[in-house]
Parts: C-alpha cells; structure tokens; sequence
C-alpha cells in the first residue's frame, strides 16, 4: 500500500468517527419521534394519595391489575378444591 492511500484512509477513518461522535451525542436522533411525557407520567405516580398501591395509582391499572387478580385467585382456588377432592378420594 503506497503512503498517499494510507493518508486517504487515515483521513477518511477520522471524518468517519467524528461523524459517528457527532450522531451519538446529539438528543434528537430517535428511531421514533415522540415527545418527553417522563414528568407528565411521573405526576400520576407522586401526585395520587399515598394510601393506594403503586401498581393501582395509574388510572388504566384496574384494567391490567383486576383481571390478572381474578385469574389468579379463580386458578388457585380450582386447583386447591381439586386437590382437596384428590386428596380426600372422590372422583367425579
């Protein structure tokens, strides 16, 4: 490899990472363009009374939180009066 394809590549490497230095401290490359709501988010979490849970202080959590409790409870109460009957001999 002859000197001046060297400079030409050494050159080339620099602008490359600079240009890499460059995207990476820059805030706004995103994949997607969304706005910073963190504080807004953040509000629902100290804002609401300190009595409630914290996986119940987001108004949409009754709707994630209820049906996996019902679920629970309804699947460990089947299986536990199952085992009682296994246990005691009946059969159906």
């Amino acid at each position: 490899m002859n000197q001046s394809a060297l400079i030409y590549f050494t050159i080339s490497y620099i602008c490359f990472d600079q240009a890499l230095r460059r995207q990476n401290t820059n805030n706004n490359t995103m994949l997607i363009k969304k706005t910073n709501d963190i504080i807004s988010k953040q509000w629902y979490y100290q804002a609401n009374p300190a009595h409630r849970e914290l996986w119940m202080r987001h108004p949409r959590s009754a709707l994630y939180v209820i049906p996996y409790w019902v679920a629970f409870w309804g699947g460990l109460g089947y299986a536990s009066y199952y085992l009682g009957r296994m246990v005691i001999g009946k059969k159906d």
